[in-house]
């Protein structure tokens, strides 16, 4: 039978009262009525109507007499306890002795009153008092239940738990079977060790020390150590010490979980392994393209990886032109031409950079979904042009095509107007991904000189 909940006096009563005598059922009922709880009160005369009523309803408190004409107290107590019924029972008798009194609580019974004596407020002196032990009994029962449905619980849990007491190292007072089966120790070899039991030449000492620092400082600890079965074999650990406290708020133990996550850590350092191996890969390719590229255009054209291998913006700001539509491009012509011409670059110089800057626009219009202009300058020396977009970039099978053939285009690359740009710009810093691609432009005052002409 499941355990009600603890009843108070003051609780919306349910009360049986079973006497064969009416006026001594009046009498209970007049008492009860004077006292401090609210009752709802059912009268039986007879062992069998009881039982009856017991089976269909639940009662708070039962008053029975002692003496009935189809049964006994003693005899319904019993009946009671095999039905696993643990409704309070006070007992009322006109005649009685030591040796029946004994005989009643012995089978369960609350509290016994002989009836010569039951004045009103030692019925209701009964009530209460049976009620109070009743509830504290209650209590108690549910806190060793959940006690036990804990151990039981922690005993057949998967993890590995072990209970460390407060002391030098923690000793260990308990461990689950999942523990031992876990580190290979009986519970007879691990209780009084401490869990650096566990701990070997390859436990990282850094670890070690964290978890000795929050043990010592009496915080929650998550941490993965490699640690050593009793045949030596090693393991990754995930341990989690949670610290426990009694009601003044002193430590009294630590309750350690522990997961075997040697699978999934291999599983992690094996996707590390691949993703460093895909990532030298791409950036040898990357690095191969940037020579291959920089050798075809004569060190006019470098591939950028980071913004910080792009040049410097220079001191003087010409401008910004939004390039979300066609409109933008003949706007960032005009952007590049009064930089160039503040700037002092002769015509035939500006007029090759308004054509790079503006097949630039162009490709960032049509090709990479919108994006924005800038201009900068040195006075008397050089114009500079940035234009970013934010399609989704050139792959890096595609770039050598996208760059250096005329007439190659796919979503995302330049199409036709990226030979221009290299025929009428000085030099080149290209930065393309899957979140856009930047291109920076620039152009000296005076047309440079040709690497093979330098030698």
């Amino acid at each position: 039978m499941a355990m009600s909940a603890p009843l108070t006096a003051h609780d919306n009563l349910r009360i049986l009262i079973v006497d064969d005598d009416a006026v001594d059922r009046r009498m209970v009922r007049r008492a009860l009525k004077t006292g401090e709880a609210s009752s709802r009160i059912t009268e039986v005369d007879s062992c069998a109507a009881m039982l009856a009523e017991v089976d269909a309803h639940r009662f708070d408190c039962i008053f029975l007499d002692y003496q009935l004409a189809d049964g006994t107290a003693l005899a319904l107590l019993e009946k009671l306890r095999e039905q696993n019924i643990d409704t309070p029972v006070i007992v009322l008798s006109g005649h009685g002795d030591e040796q029946i009194v004994r005989e009643l609580m012995k089978a369960g019974a609350a509290d016994y009153l002989p009836k010569d004596i039951a004045t009103s407020s030692y019925i209701n002196r009964s009530l209460r008092s049976t009620l109070r032990f009743y509830q504290s009994e209650l209590q108690a029962k549910n806190a060793v239940e959940a006690l036990r449905l804990r151990d039981r619980a922690i005993a057949s849990a998967n993890n590995g738990i072990i209970i460390c007491a407060v002391g030098a190292d923690f000793p260990i007072i308990y461990c689950n079977r999942a523990f031992e089966r876990l580190t290979g120790y009986d519970n007879n070899e691990i209780l009084g060790h401490s869990f650096r039991i566990l701990v070997g030449a390859e436990s990282d000492p850094e670890t070690v020390s964290e978890i000795a620092r929050c043990l010592k400082e009496e915080m929650e600890c998550h941490q993965v150590l490699r640690n050593y079965r009793k045949d030596g074999s090693s393991f990754f650990n995930e341990l989690t010490f949670s610290p426990v406290r009694d009601i003044e708020g002193r430590l009294s133990h630590y309750v350690v979980v522990c997961n075997d996550v040697t699978e999934q850590r291999r599983a992690e350092e094996e996707n590390s392994r691949l993703l460093r191996e895909v990532r030298d890969a791409v950036e040898r390719e990357r690095s191969f393209l940037r020579d291959v590229l920089s050798s075809a255009t004569d060190g006019k054209l470098r591939l950028c990886h980071t913004r910080q291998e792009l040049p410097a913006q220079l001191g003087s700001y010409g401008g910004y032109v939004s390039l979300q539509s066609i409109g933008g491009i003949p706007e960032m012509r005009h952007l590049v031409r009064e930089a160039a011409i503040t700037c002092g670059l002769p015509e035939e110089r500006w007029q090759d950079l308004i054509t790079a800057a503006g097949e630039a626009s162009m490709n960032a219009v049509v090709h990479g979904q919108g994006g924005f202009g800038r201009a900068y300058y040195t006075p008397g020396k050089l114009v500079q042009v940035w234009i970013e977009d934010k399609g989704t970039g050139i792959s890096l099978i595609n770039l050598p095509r996208a760059t250096l053939e005329c007439g190659y285009t796919t979503a995302g690359t330049m199409g036709c107007g990226f030979s221009f740009i290299l025929k009428t710009a000085d030099r080149l810093w290209l930065m393309t991904g899957p979140t856009g691609t930047t291109l920076v432009i620039e152009n000296d005052s005076m047309l440079p000189e040709l690497p093979w002409l330098r030698e």
